[in-house]
């Protein structure tokens, strides 16, 4: 219960982190660009909402 809370709290800031470090051209490659997206395939995470 509690992890799926903490899941719930973290996930819309991981978006939100993803969609400025990932989706913004104007800012270099990140170093952890693919860590990330192996992060959200993990929690199923729909970057197109």
């Amino acid at each position: 219960m509690l992890h799926s809370l903490t899941a719930l709290t973290y996930l819309p800031v991981l978006k939100s982190y993803v969609n400025v470090f990932v989706k913004n051209p104007a800012l270099p490659a990140h170093p952890y660009g693919k860590n990330l997206m192996e992060i959200l395939d993990y929690f199923d995470v729909d970057l197109s909402r």
